[in-house]
């Protein structure tokens, strides 16, 4: 059997960064870090501890984020899959 590709990160829209942190947080229990305006108001998100290069430390777990929710931007949550 061929090693199959992962999943490595999640994208999704939120029309309200603060409110969307507050509940993951507090439902999830990850940890967000908004960052400002220069990165066009991007979420980071944290469900599970990383290593010092930023991947996962769990097996199969994976990290992601959110963004602002406009006209513009795409409505729909995204996943990320390794290829190489």
């Amino acid at each position: 059997m061929s090693k199959m590709n992962p999943v490595v990160h999640f994208e999704m829209p939120a029309n309200d960064r603060k409110r969307m942190a507050d509940f993951y947080t507090k439902v999830f229990g990850w940890k967000a870090e908004m960052l400002g305006e220069e990165m066009g108001n991007y979420v980071t998100v944290a469900t599970t501890e990383a290593d010092e290069n930023g991947r996962p430390k769990n097996p199969g777990a994976i990290n992601g984020g959110f963004y602002p929710k406009t006209a513009d931007t795409s409505p729909y949550p995204s996943v990320v899959i390794a290829v190489g």
